[in-house]
């Protein structure tokens, strides 16, 4: 860092790749994947649907399936959020790892989507940049069953959209 001093840390760039990993998902930017996932058939990314997807284009076809299918509160005609909650960076050399909390508000196909998923995402460096090489997503809140289903959850201090 001393060379540059202006530069961001690896934690800095690798939270800012989650962030920006998030918006992504709310409003389904494949372009946004195919420049920052790793391109070849090796990131296995395991969704809240309990399908895995197998390459960076298996998981821009899920997105292309739903881009149009998620909504926000239809009655304030507000957009779906999607938000990061208390991630955390970690990095070891040229791997990084983000675990979070992923909060949805929204509406598949009228249906609405669990408001809180545990996350975590593996990122590897190459060349210049990080690339995410896996991503593993399920519902449930602290202390939950494996259903999912539990005690009030600790981070539900916003206003449920249902």
């Amino acid at each position: 860092m001393a060379d540059n001093p202006g530069a961001m840390t690896d934690e800095e760039q690798v939270l800012q790749l989650h962030l920006d990993w998030v918006t992504a998902n709310r409003t389904g930017d494949t372009a946004w994947c195919r420049a920052n996932m790793r391109s070849s058939e090796d990131i296995h990314l395991f969704n809240t649907n309990g399908s895995e997807y197998i390459g960076v284009e298996h998981w821009c076809n899920l997105w292309d399936i739903y881009r149009d299918r998620i909504k926000g509160d239809r009655v304030k005609k507000e957009p779906p959020i999607f938000e990061s909650v208390d991630p955390v960076v970690e990095v070891s050399g040229d791997v990084a790892w983000v675990t979070s909390w992923f909060r949805a508000q929204a509406d598949v196909q009228g249906k609405p989507l669990p408001e809180l998923t545990r996350a975590t995402e593996i990122w590897k460096r190459s060349g210049d940049s990080w690339k995410m090489v896996h991503g593993h997503w399920s519902f449930g809140g602290p202390g939950a069953p494996a259903d999912g289903h539990g005690p009030a959850l600790k981070y539900q201090e916003w206003t449920p959209l249902h």
